[in-house]
């Protein structure tokens, strides 16, 4: 069985290495961190209804392009990719 609160952990401490040590790309690295981090708590067995809900939205957010790494010259693809290394599959949404 999978950690999820691990696998978030370790993805977000790879992909944190990409982002510029400044205040803008600090906080953009944050909001992807929050995603990772809602998305994984969804994913566990005793996820509250709250939880699933975030999971959802935050999985929604990383399975597009994220534009806070966009703006950050970081490829969205590639933290998917991070992601999936992890644990944490989440699919590309065609809309």
């Amino acid at each position: 069985m999978i950690d999820y609160t691990l696998a978030a952990k370790l993805a977000c401490k790879k992909i944190i290495c990409q982002f510029k040590n400044t205040p803008e790309e600090m906080f953009f690295y944050a909001i992807i961190e929050q995603a990772i981090r809602d998305y994984s708590k969804g994913l566990q067995s005793k996820a509250s209804p709250l939880e699933i809900v975030n999971s959802g939205t935050a999985k929604y957010y990383l399975a597009n392009d994220i534009i806070h790494a966009e703006m950050c010259d970081v490829d969205s693809e590639w933290i998917r990719i991070v992601l999936k290394k992890c644990g944490l599959d989440v699919e590309v949404y065609n809309d």
